[in-house]
């Protein structure tokens, strides 16, 4: 379980303040003077939202930024467009699997790495972008993989461009691709990615968020319902512990959309039975949170609760990059989460529940601290 410490007074949302002016101006002057720029920055320091805007100001536009997940991509575009007044479609927009909200006037475009790995395939140079943004590009996949590829290659093009002189290696970057390339994460190795991209620059971007305190289960729990009633015994615990109130909810990781279901049958139900013998205590409203669920579903968690009322968030680890979640203190991890894996005896893909990494854990304790 994460929380924040004691000493905190509460939770932020993110915003364009959690980047410092000094973090602001070390960025600037890497994108500026090199073609690729490595950045890693905490959890909660705000990369996301901020990396698009100041390659758009320093006249990179248009920008292209990959998200691991389709809400991130959604709840990215929303935020930058809230951030610089104008509405997701305009200057800012996105495109998923199936849906897009963006046009000619689109200068900042969050997209899935599977979007743009198809763009690359129409046009392998990328040519109509000025930047892109790898973002979590800890997060690997075979389309993060193959883009990190054409990447890699986009970069020789534009620093081939340069050994013919300083204007002609502009022009150069203009006709093969991007001329910035930016790879971002909180958790990369970030040396072994500079070495990566012919020794990119490596900014160390820092966070204000809240410090999170910790707490270990006594012993492992190595079945899905020990994990899976251990979490919503220490989920109930603090609902009927804690006031609820401003930036009191609760997220917890579950598994997979299976988990998810029974866990929120349960909690309801609990929920029920805990109101019905204190009339007069706090509310608890249960939000599934899985990338099955509708968008106009997968919204409803950023809309705060009624008053003396908690949320409860069960999601999969489609929280854990590139999301706020306003007004969550607590984070209850269970430690495991479905992947596809490849099974030789019977030659096909099945999703298998495997423990998280240590990286994906501070991805997730990182959204207490907000």
């Amino acid at each position: 379980m994460m929380e924040p410490s004691a000493s905190s007074p509460g939770v932020s949302s993110l915003d364009g303040t959690l980047m410092s002016a000094a973090d602001r101006e070390a960025l600037r002057l890497a994108i500026e003077g090199n073609y690729c720029t490595v950045v890693r920055g905490s959890t909660g320091c705000g990369k996301t939202t901020q990396l698009p805007q100041l390659l758009l100001a320093a006249g990179f536009g248009p920008v292209c930024v990959t998200q691991p997940r389709r809400m991130a991509a959604i709840a990215a575009a929303r935020r930058v467009a809230q951030e610089r007044g104008g509405e997701v479609g305009g200057e800012v927009g996105y495109a998923i699997r199936f849906e897009q909200e963006c046009g000619p006037s689109t200068q900042i475009k969050f997209v899935t790495d599977g979007v743009l790995l198809r763009e690359a395939v129409r046009d392998q140079a990328l040519s109509h972008y000025g930047a892109v943004v790898l973002d979590e590009a800890h997060e690997r996949s075979i389309n993060t993989d193959v883009l990190l590829t054409v990447a890699k290659q986009i970069l020789s093009g534009l620093q081939g461009g340069e050994a013919a002189g300083e204007g002609a290696g502009e022009a150069a970057g203009r006709a093969r691709g991007p001329r910035r390339l930016v790879v971002a994460s909180a958790t990369l190795d970030a040396a072994r990615f500079s070495r990566f991209f012919r020794d990119a620059p490596v900014v160390e971007v820092s966070s204000r968020t809240f410090p999170v305190t910790v707490h270990h289960v006594a012993k492992p729990l190595t079945s899905d319902g020990a994990r899976l009633e251990a979490a919503l015994e220490v989920a109930l615990r603090v609902h009927a512990q804690r006031p609820a109130g401003p930036g009191e909810d609760v997220l917890v990781f579950l598994a997979g959309q299976d988990e998810i279901s029974t866990a929120a049958h349960a909690a309801r139900g609990l929920a029920e039975q805990l109101l019905e013998a204190d009339p007069d205590g706090p509310r608890l409203q249960v939000h599934p949170l899985h990338a099955s669920l509708p968008s106009a579903d997968q919204a409803r968690v950023f809309r705060p609760p009624p008053p003396r009322t908690r949320r409860l968030i069960l999601a999969t680890n489609i929280a854990e990059t590139s999301l706020t979640l306003p007004g969550v203190r607590t984070v209850i991890d269970a430690g495991v989460a479905k992947e596809k894996r490849y099974e030789r005896d019977r030659g096909m893909e099945v999703l298998s529940v495997v423990p998280i990494s240590q990286s994906n854990a501070v991805q997730r304790a990182g959204r207490a601290g907000r």
